[in-house]
């Protein structure tokens, strides 16, 4: 199968980076991105055919400058499949075909956050630039989607909101976790925030939680470790404030393993989530997940079994004193959890799903 790959960015330790990356190791494509940081990104990324597009456009909003650039970019080499993956990669269906998009999400800003990110605009000007770029990109983009062969979504979540907003149709494969990678460790006294530090990821809900914990639990710390763009600084900066949090930015893939393999617990605070992978690398670690009750970890987590669905920061202090006062339910959940994501949620299921949806759109 000649396979190519198409992603906006290639700069972080995430979620959608790690499904393309095991597509990637599967079938060996070309991978064409706007940036790629080899430093920031999972360092795997450098046995593979990584591709700079040039820009077509000189506009200093990234969102323009590359959907312009997938809208008018015409692939030369055979192929069998195009496989776009984070919004507005999958703009290259305009002028290509045989495309099989992997819906992360359509792109928030411009649909579900796009209230949140009108009120983190400063000024008037500000916000009737946004507001006219979003009536744009929504005007381009739902034609192009209808045009899309066939939309792979990550989770019953980001396939309803494709429904929604692009009444499109669309199947679910759920991503998976290596448990060879997320295995069991130590129980250490911290309480583990993973993946990447942005506004839409709300850790303050957590942080707010934690400092109300921590009056009765002294001896517990918690984590953050995960990764930021120059553009989230500000919010970084906000967090680090509230003093209650230890940073680890960008870890090596071996040492962020190890820091989820010996937390005590994890929390998960993203708001209405796509999916949501840092949930299950938890639970592959045997350890309990604390999340808000929103979004993809709903369809991951059992209540009460593998982890928690909370509503309130005051309802997340409430499981946390819960799991710090009773170890013996701490090592039943996570016992339980990775029961739960080895018999539901392994990548050999996803790639085996993945595969027979290419078949679908290849050429025959």
């Amino acid at each position: 199968m000649d396979l190519i790959i198409f992603q906006t960015n290639l700069n972080l330790k995430g979620g959608a980076e790690n499904v393309i990356l095991r597509i990637a190791d599967k079938y060996n494509p070309v991978l064409y991105t706007f940036n790629y940081n080899k430093e920031k990104t999972w360092a795997r990324f450098k046995e593979h055919d990584v591709k700079i597009i040039k820009p077509y456009a000189m506009n200093k909003f990234f969102t323009v400058k590359s959907a312009y650039g997938f809208h008018n970019f015409k692939l030369k080499e055979d192929y069998d499949v195009i496989n776009p993956h984070w919004s507005p990669s999958h703009w290259i269906s305009q002028n290509n075909e045989r495309v099989l998009w992997y819906c992360h999400s359509p792109h928030r800003a411009f649909y579900d956050l796009y209230s949140l990110r009108m009120k983190e605009r400063s000024n008037l000007l500000t916000k009737a630039g946004f507001y006219s770029l979003t009536k744009i990109y929504r005007k381009l983009n739902y034609p192009i989607v209808q045009k899309i062969e066939k939309v792979i979504c990550n989770s019953k979540n980001v396939q309803d909101r494709l429904s929604t907003y692009l009444n499109k149709p669309s199947d679910i494969i759920h991503p998976g976790v290596d448990v060879n990678d997320f295995n069991p460790g130590d129980y250490k006294n911290y309480f583990l925030i993973p993946g990447r530090i942005t506004s839409s990821k709300r850790l303050e809900f957590a942080l707010k939680a934690f400092f109300v914990f921590k009056k009765n639990h002294p001896d517990f710390e918690l984590i953050i470790a995960g990764s930021a763009l120059d553009s989230d600084r500000p919010y970084l900066c906000k967090l680090k404030k509230y003093g209650v949090a230890k940073f680890l930015l960008n870890l090596p893939e071996k040492e962020y393993q190890q820091v989820c393999r010996d937390a005590y617990a994890h929390l998960f605070t993203a708001i209405n989530e796509d999916f949501g992978i840092t949930p299950l690398e938890a639970m592959a670690c045997e350890k309990p997940i604390i999340s808000v009750n929103e979004g993809g970890p709903r369809e991951t987590i059992i209540e009460g079994k593998t982890g928690y669905l909370v509503n309130s920061p005051e309802e997340m202090v409430a499981k946390m004193s819960l799991l710090a006062d009773n170890f013996d339910l701490v090592e039943k959940i996570g016992k339980t959890g990775r029961k739960h994501v080895k018999e539901n949620f392994s990548w050999s299921v996803f790639l085996e799903k993945f595969n027979n949806a290419l078949k679908e759109v290849s050429r025959k």
